[in-house]
């Protein structure tokens, strides 16, 4: 019997320069885009001015007991006293913006994915600016304008972030304000965090008056919401039981993180955050070590915009076209008692 002999087919990858490629027509962006803290905060009226300033006014403290009441007696003279001082806050905008120069030949030649490079890096420009944005109106330092000179050497102006207004109000015109009025502030060790550290902390908050419909928003990094993650889970040195569910729930799911607190003062949304300091300082700007929980009405926080994203067409000094995007605003706290910080410190 006559076998034919076994000749090897030549594989397609030996020919390579004969082969067209497969190229997914369109461009994969995997930068981290999420900014959690302006998706909630509410948007107010433009601003008129590069100084942003509101009006608070403080009624004073709940009655801490009946003789606190200002009962009066039948036909009792009436003494009247001064009226109460209102106090103005203030914060300044802060501009925000970079270019780009992109060439006549880069903008007309085929491009996976890119109908016109000019109009890709427009668009790429304006997303990363909005995260600039949103770090700097949780983490940015007030500061005013030392020169009215463009490029002239001096401080440039800048918002002071929602951290700051929190932490030093004084630097926003409210020494004067009495300290109920204010933002709570604590601090503890990140390996000592407790549930009594939050409670305390919201328990602060509602006697205060910043506690107005029962839920608060607080911004936290991965490893800190691992620590409340750990806090509320049963483990081996822990006393207490904490429900983690009220609803049906598989028998066959564990479920590891937790998101919504619900503590007797005001129910807590967690949400993780790059631009808020992490625990082991992965987020913000912070040394190791450091972390913090921002806690926060959405309500009570405005973002306040001059000019929103724009695009701003520079002069062509040659073969490509230059451009430029600039956003300015601001970030305004307009009652102090709705948000708090919870400093994790020395961990």
């Amino acid at each position: 019997m006559t076998l034919v002999s076994d000749v090897n087919a030549r594989a397609s990858y030996t020919n390579a320069d004969a082969l067209k490629e497969d190229v997914l027509d369109t461009v994969i962006n995997v930068a981290p885009m999420a900014v959690p803290f302006l998706a909630q905060v509410n948007r107010g009226p433009r601003c008129l001015n590069e100084n942003v300033e509101w009006i608070l006014d403080y009624t004073g403290a709940y009655p801490a007991s009946i003789g606190a009441v200002s009962q009066r007696g039948e036909g009792d003279d009436a003494s009247p006293t001064a009226t109460r001082t209102r106090y103005k806050a203030n914060n300044r905008t802060s501009n925000i913006g970079d270019s780009k120069s992109v060439t006549h030949t880069q903008n007309l030649i085929a491009q996976h994915g890119i109908a016109n490079e000019l109009a890709y890096q427009a668009e790429d420009l304006a997303q990363d600016l909005l995260r600039h944005v949103e770090m700097a109106t949780l983490n940015a330092a007030y500061s005013a304008d030392t020169t009215n000179a463009p490029n002239s050497s001096g401080t440039n102006r800048s918002m002071g972030g929602l951290i700051e207004q929190i932490t030093t109000p004084a630097t926003f015109g409210l020494t004067s304000l009495a300290t109920e009025a204010k933002a709570a502030t604590a601090n503890q060790a990140g390996t000592a965090l407790a549930a009594s550290d939050l409670n305390s902390l919201l328990r602060t908050m509602w006697t205060n008056g910043g506690i107005v419909d029962g839920q608060l928003q607080a911004l936290v990094g991965p490893s800190t919401k691992e620590l409340f993650n750990d806090l509320f889970a049963p483990h081996a040195s822990g006393s207490s039981i904490y429900r983690r569910h009220f609803g049906q729930v598989s028998e066959r799911k564990i479920d590891l993180p937790v998101d919504i607190i619900s503590a007797e003062s005001a129910e807590v949304h967690l949400h993780k955050c790059r631009a808020v300091a992490d625990e082991v300082g992965v987020g913000g700007t912070t040394t190791t070590g450091v972390g913090e929980i921002i806690f926060f009405n959405p309500g009570f926080v405005e973002l306040r915009v001059l000019r929103d994203m724009e695009y701003i067409e520079l002069a062509k000094l040659g073969d490509s076209h230059k451009f430029m995007i600039v956003w300015e605003g601001t970030i305004c706290l307009l009652a102090p008692n709705t948000a708090s910080r919870l400093g994790l410190v020395g961990t």
